[in-house]
């Protein structure tokens, strides 16, 4: 029988079908685990890293174009993820050292049996982290039950004769602490249900289901259970970690202060992912407000920072770090003394990072002031209130309140603001209906050129025919000697350099080849390198075959002097394939031996450059030449 391949999973998981993705997860699930644990050198946190990874990649599996590469595709959200918790363990281990504290819950009351099981872990992990990372991916896959020299080979895009040779590198690298190694390996095998945890998970989502039942039967328990969920926040388990904290705020027992706000500040991992967002839910966090004596201690720690400068780098950083998740905790607040605390984060001599929460919170305490808010803190020109106000109109954002930055406040983001923040102004005027069209046809109409520049060409790649139609004039009336958007006469000087529409321009024919028209033409014939470079990826597109004459015109010696176009037309050349092998074949015969040794390079890519090829070119009376076949053999 034919075997179920991960594309056909896939496309039946895209139909939305879970128990096609519940396969995907049984046959990738050793793959992910491997490569967080070689990431993280932490078996607890990279099953978490592995769980997450499932579920985000459910989430955003209708965006994986190539059905076949699931496996690489999910490698690089684990990645992401991991890589994501490595630089939060450095900032807890520093805020760790910063308390004088061993870890952030070394003063909980921890059994003996507890306290050598972390101890064995940090052996594990020191003696992970001295591998080489290479080396490490191989040890981790391959000690993870059931996956052979040829699975991990697979995985990794490796021969079985380089992961034999890292693996054996790998173990003498790890010297004394192999056999601790291999026994912790094989102690920390992924469970059996992991698959159907995942399922779980999934179908608990698609429900709509919450664990409200689950926090309600152990808050039902009352006062008694206190010290055992204070217990059960230590507990390798996310789902576990979670429900106990919730359950926690729901008790509001003052005993439970300490241990919330020690997890609370050392990392959010008490509060999962949302399914449908990927972002934690702020909301659910404020609940530790619940918590006699919560709301004014994360106050004070905020209050704090006001004296950070005075303190030691490490010190400093681990404060900000305590006042940053007891920003995400006071969304929830609404007090005016919990307001003044926040705003006092946003003066500029904090980090960006801080300022940006600290805008977030501020306009959950206040929901109705919000607009005024950032209308006052976009004047300012903290280049962080503007990804600040921008980011709180992003479907992503799981908050309580998600505010549109003002009709006034996007006008002064196209005049005033940065570049990267322009784009989003243009977009939110969209989503602000007729006056924030008005407002677009009035920057169209008479701003600056540069102002309309970023305007049209955003519209344009949002699939705005105005924006299309006044870029296409625009440009092309430069080309006649028209005032336009792209200053020709002056496109080799530093102020066309940093000109944003050489990019603009494009993404534009990028994303619409068929509305550019002549567009495309039109820049490769009067633009600049960078331009030149855009508009020949694009004929070539739309083209084909037809530009072989011009794409050989740039490798030889007689054509444009210029290396990015060259390089350029070497990949076009290159991705033409078959229909470019005639024309490289053409060029060994060539005079010019910048085409002789073009041509070499292409058919060596290909696969297809023959030993009477090869000779030849090594018989060249050009050294560059020479050197390429060299680098063929």
């Amino acid at each position: 029988m034919k075997q179920t391949t991960d594309a056909d999973l896939v496309e039946t998981a895209q139909a939305g079908d879970q128990v096609s993705f519940t396969q995907l997860v049984r046959r990738h699930e050793k793959y992910a685990y491997g490569m967080a644990i070689s990431i993280l050198a932490d078996f607890e946190l990279a099953q978490d890293v592995a769980q997450d990874a499932f579920l985000i990649a459910y989430r955003d599996l209708d965006r994986l174009k190539d059905p076949d590469r699931f496996g690489h595709w999910l490698r690089g959200i684990v990645r992401h993820l991991a890589r994501g918790v490595v630089r939060e363990r450095i900032r807890s281990r520093k805020m760790s050292s910063a308390w004088g504290l061993a870890a952030p819950l070394a003063d909980f009351d921890t059994p003996h049996d507890e306290i050598e099981r972390a101890q064995q872990r940090q052996i594990v992990q020191r003696s992970l982290e001295r591998v080489k990372r290479g080396y490490r991916d191989v040890l981790c896959l391959y000690y993870l039950d059931g996956l052979s020299y040829a699975d991990v080979a697979m995985y990794l895009d490796l021969s079985v004769t380089v992961v034999k040779g890292r693996l054996q590198r790998g173990r003498q690298r790890l010297q004394k602490e192999l056999m601790i190694v291999e026994k912790h390996f094989m102690d920390h095998q992924l469970p059996a249900d992991f698959a159907e945890q995942i399922q779980g998970l999934l179908d608990r989502a698609a429900s709509g289901a919450r664990d409200d039942d689950t926090v309600q039967e152990l808050t039902a328990l009352g006062a008694a259970a206190v010290e055992e969920l204070c217990g059960a926040l230590k507990d390798e388990r996310k789902w576990v970690r979670h429900v106990s904290m919730l359950a926690l705020c729901e008790l509001a027992d003052a005993r439970a202060l300490e241990p919330v706000l020690r997890l609370l500040h050392s990392r959010p991992v008490w509060a999962p992912h949302r399914l449908d967002t990927g972002w934690m839910n702020r909301e659910m966090m404020s609940r530790v407000l619940q918590i006699p004596g919560c709301r004014e201690r994360l106050v004070a720690t905020v209050r704090e920072c006001g004296q950070a400068g005075d303190l030691p780098v490490e010190e400093k950083e681990a404060l900000y770090h305590r006042a940053t998740m007891s920003l995400h905790a006071l969304s929830g607040a609404s007090d005016a003394a919990s307001y003044d605390a926040v705003q006092s984060l946003l003066a500029a001599r904090h980090p960006t990072w801080v300022r940006r929460r600290a805008m977030h919170t501020l306009c959950d305490i206040r929901p109705d002031d919000a607009a005024a808010l950032i209308l006052q803190q976009l004047q300012t020109g903290d280049e962080a209130m503007y990804d600040a106000a921008f980011d709180m109109s992003k479907p992503h954002r799981a908050t309580t309140h998600s505010v549109l930055v003002p009709v006034k406040g996007c006008v002064h983001t196209i005049a005033e603001g940065p570049n990267q923040a322009k784009k989003q102004a243009v977009l939110t005027l969209l989503e602000h209906g007729a006056d924030g069209r008005d407002e677009l046809d009035t920057i169209l109409a008479s701003g600056t050129p540069a102002t309309r520049a970023v305007v049209a060409s955003t519209l344009a790649r949002a699939g705005h025919q105005a924006g299309i139609d006044v870029l296409e004039a625009e440009l092309l009336g430069s080309a006649s000697g028209k005032e336009g958007f792209v200053p020709w006469d002056v496109r080799h000087t530093r102020e066309h350099r940093t000109e944003p529409m050489r990019v603009n321009m494009w993404n534009l024919a990028r994303g619409y080849p068929e509305a550019a028209g002549d567009l495309a033409a039109g820049i490769y014939e009067i633009g600049g390198p960078i331009l030149r470079k855009a508009a020949l990826k694009i004929l070539c597109k739309q083209r084909g075959a037809q530009m072989l004459p011009e794409l050989r015109q740039h490798l030889s010696s007689k054509g444009c002097h210029n290396r990015l176009l060259a390089r350029e037309a070497f990949w076009q050349m290159h991705r033409l394939g078959e229909q470019a092998a005639p024309t490289a074949i053409q060029m060994l015969d060539s005079e010019d031996w910048k085409e002789r040794k073009a041509a070499i390079c292409l058919l060596r890519r290909w696969g297809t450059l023959s030993e009477a090829q090869r000779q030849r070119g090594l018989g060249d009376p050009h050294i560059a030449v020479q050197h390429a076949v060299g680098a063929a053999a």
